[in-house]
């Protein structure tokens, strides 16, 4: 059973939404805050071992909104920050995907950013993974209006210094690629890169029907290895998606949102690392939010449930180990590294976003 020992909490200046802790203790957290002029600003906020702050910094393009959306520490201890850029053209807000990349003591390294001219005209980036030389990202295309638009999903891997190295479409085998798909996470582990999301099994007139969850691997150079399309037989036209793809034990664990619109609940998939196999599968209630591994292969699931958030340790196989309380009215994202724990989200008593920070034993 896991021994949680809270060993520090901060407030956030802002709405906090993503954070990310590296095994030497270093957590970053990233969110928005209102600027003059009806305006959101990217706020990160950097902290060490102990929790004191070694940097804080903001961003917003003049005359648009910045909104953070994901974050990943670095082996250097520098971070990536990636989100969504918006500004209001004529009739609708336009989206662009942005990420940044700052030194470990808050200097802005550089910036990459969807161009302006790019269609379709919306941009997000939904995940950040850090590797040797330079990090990976899980993003999506959209369009205007509503879904039926489009949902284009890819993974894009940038160098240290900011190159774009390789992108990939994120497009399974043997299914037409006018189907909508997205990708939700990525992760990277001994040069493997796992991307997890879903596609839809659609027709020509309605392609963003049926949604299926999906998980790839890819190779260091962005080519795939395998892909593996994890149907749900029972119910047709619903929505499934893997929302969170973690490593514990060394192989590649997915947390499946299962029928998502009409019921809560979750299917764990252990997959075989060089073939994407099914080695064990396991269900339970509520909505997954992030599931996070471990070298032992335990698993700690955030999940959401009807109005509360809860915490729960899972044995290797997704079997149930121990399970929180109520942790408050709302939680954002969970990392662990290292014995380490963070959470982000509204503090439970009022008083706006809090990281917390856990020793795990």
């Amino acid at each position: 059973m896991a021994a949680l020992r809270l060993e520090w909490t901060r407030r956030f200046p802002g709405w906090v939404m993503a954070v990310d802790t590296s095994s030497s203790g270093v957590t970053a957290a990233v969110g928005s805050r209102w600027a003059p002029g009806d305006h959101l600003t990217t706020s990160v906020v950097v902290y060490g071992p102990m929790g004191g702050q070694r940097w804080q910094g903001t961003w917003r393009p003049a005359g648009e909104s910045a909104y953070a959306s994901a974050v990943a520490v670095a082996s250097d201890g520098s971070i990536y920050v990636g989100g969504t850029r918006t500004r209001v053209d004529v009739y609708e807000p336009e989206l662009r995907w942005f990420l940044r990349r700052y030194s470990a003591n808050g200097t802005l390294l550089w910036h990459r950013e969807q161009p302006l001219a790019q269609h379709p005209p919306g941009g997000e980036i939904h995940a950040i993974a850090t590797r040797n030389g330079g990090v990976v990202v899980a993003g999506s295309d959209v369009g205007c209006c509503d879904i039926s638009a489009g949902q284009e999903g890819w993974i894009r891997a940038f160098g240290n210094g900011g190159a774009l190295l390789w992108t990939n479409p994120f497009e399974p085998p043997g299914i037409p690629a006018r189907t909508h798909d997205l990708v939700w996470d990525v992760t990277a582990h001994r040069g493997a890169i796992y991307a997890a999301g879903f596609v839809a099994i659609g027709t020509v007139q309605e392609p963003w029907k049926d949604h299926e969850a999906v998980v790839a691997r890819l190779t260091p150079g962005g080519s795939l290895a395998w892909a593996h399309v994890l149907r749900d037989r029972g119910i047709q036209d619903d929505f499934d998606t893997v929302r969170s793809i973690t490593i514990a034990e060394g192989r590649p664990v997915a947390a499946i949102e299962q029928n998502g619109v009409q019921s809560a609940w979750t299917r764990f998939v252990g997959l075989r690392p060089e073939t994407g196999a099914v080695l064990w599968s396991k269900g339970t209630n509520g909505w997954p939010a992030v599931v996070e591994g471990t070298a032992s292969g335990s698993l700690y699931l955030l999940s959401r449930h009807p109005e509360i958030y809860l915490l729960r340790e899972l044995g290797p196989q997704g079997n149930p180990v121990w399970s929180s309380d109520d942790l408050g009215k709302w939680i954002a994202d969970l990392s662990i590294a290292a014995r380490r724990m963070s959470l982000v989200g509204d503090n439970p008593s009022g008083g706006g976003s809090r990281i917390w920070r856990f020793a795990v034993s």
